[in-house]
């Protein structure tokens, strides 16, 4: 394979895939700066695909600073996607589940479940309100059902 050819590959296996620079270096087996250098030479040999590459860091990087899926005070690593975040939701919605019922569905702890939907989906979204009304829906419904059962007797 050409040193070109070498690079459009490493280029074409950073965009398609979930990876870091490090892992796109370890993967082809070349120290990071070289990968660096080689999306540097990207521009020369390709650049729409140059182009694409430098979109990816460019969110690569917005997830480091923790602008879609962390919070500043939260230092430990998310061990979800932001697709996974939206998928429950929309699962959430679509069946009018609790977040009890998505954690068995998805098989994931409830407070794991609640984290992905909370810190997941961006604050001002739709999908966020509308998740948000489900929730605290289900929360009424549940203070309802247990006043009405301790009035008859059935739960303390």
């Amino acid at each position: 394979m050409t040193k070109d050819k070498q690079i459009i590959e490493e280029a074409k296996y950073y965009i398609k895939n979930d990876v870091t620079t490090e892992e796109v270096a370890m993967h082809f087996g070349i120290s990071k700066r070289t990968f660096q250098l080689h999306m540097q030479k990207l521009l020369e040999i390709a650049p729409e695909i140059a182009k694409l590459q430098q979109e990816k860091s460019r969110q690569m990087q917005m997830l480091r600073r923790g602008k879609y899926e962390r919070t500043a005070q939260n230092t430990r690593s998310a061990s979800w996607t932001k697709e996974e975040a939206i998928r429950i939701a929309t699962y959430m919605l679509e069946t009018n589940a609790t977040i009890r019922m998505a954690s068995e569905y998805f098989q994931k702890p409830k407070s794991t479940v609640h984290e992905i939907i909370t810190k997941g989906i961006p604050k001002d979204s739709p999908l966020q309100k509308e998740l948000k009304e489900l929730i605290e829906r289900h929360n009424k419904d549940k203070i309802q059902s247990t006043y009405a059962m301790s009035t008859i007797g059935l739960k303390k």
